[in-house]
């Protein structure tokens, strides 16, 4: 009994200790904060944390319960527990996901091959990286930029997930960098989610698949040929469709196609769902 005691009461403490540590990721990543906070929390966070560092996010292939992101986290923090050395990384819980913290000292980064740094501390802690998707920032950075570390990660992982990637850096995301950036906006993330409500809310009352035109649109560059082939529909009706979201939108059809691009890299990135 008294070891089954025992046994609670360090995996309660596990459990407060990960909690803590993602609380302290969320006021990095959501406050603002200057270099001498933000250096101060990710060192409550590890203590030995390096002078740079490079991020990487986990996305669950699986849709991922809380319980079993906690069940995750008290098992990795059991066996961290029982390593003797210290590590200049750390695993964070960030809701139902998992963020990688990696340092170093600024004459360790030339020799290392970073993602594949990255994969060997995901093997060793037992990860099985083929369930997750995987995002990661590669350019080493003062720890004082962790949040931007983190989010550029994140950015990535969101598109790997879009893509059906098993990984991808930031620097491959292309024009989804601007719309993940549009969308840490609250103004410009309302205004994105109004005009998403729209087209939602037109295709359900007029069985009329414009967002799925749309999706094809982008996808073909703009072709009306392309999309519709890929859309088994007469070209004419393509265009109708099209025409009909600059009407719903006010878009000037010679200048709106840019915008119509980016509303609906961020209508991906939030998951093809907003209504």
């Amino acid at each position: 009994m008294e070891d089954l005691i025992i046994n609670i009461n360090e995996s309660m403490k596990t459990r407060a200790q990960y909690i803590i540590h993602e609380e302290k990721l969320n006021m990095i990543l959501n406050e603002k904060k200057d270099k001498d906070e933000v250096s101060r929390i990710a060192h409550e966070i590890n203590p030995d944390f390096k002078d740079k560092i490079i991020s990487a996010v986990l996305i669950p292939r699986k849709e991922s319960s809380n319980l079993k992101v906690h069940t995750f986290f008290d098992s990795l923090m059991y066996h961290r527990a029982k390593m003797e050395d210290t590590t200049p990384w750390s695993f964070i819980k960030s809701d139902h996901n998992i963020v990688l913290i990696c340092s170093f000292n600024e004459d360790e980064i030339k020799s290392l091959f970073k993602f594949r740094y990255i994969q060997d501390i995901l093997i060793q802690n037992s990860f099985k990286t083929e369930d997750f998707f995987i995002g990661y920032d590669e350019e080493p950075m003062s720890l004082h930029h962790l949040k931007k570390s983190v989010k550029n990660a994140y950015a990535a992982a969101e598109v790997a997930r879009i893509k059906m990637s098993d990984s991808l850096s930031y620097k491959f995301i292309g024009f989804y960098k601007y719309a993940y950036n549009l969308l840490q906006d609250d103004i410009m993330y309302n205004e994105i989610k109004n005009r998403i409500n729209i087209l939602q809310k037109y295709d359900k009352q007029h069985d009329a698949n414009l967002i799925k035109t749309l999706n094809s649109f982008v996808r073909n560059n703009g072709d009306y040929s392309a999309t519709s082939e890929d859309c088994f529909q007469h070209q004419n009706t393509i265009r109708y469709r099209i025409k009909k979201v600059f009407e719903l939108l006010d878009l000037d059809e010679r200048e709106g196609l840019e915008e119509i691009i980016l509303l609906i890299r961020c209508y991906h990135l939030l998951g093809g769902r907003i209504a």
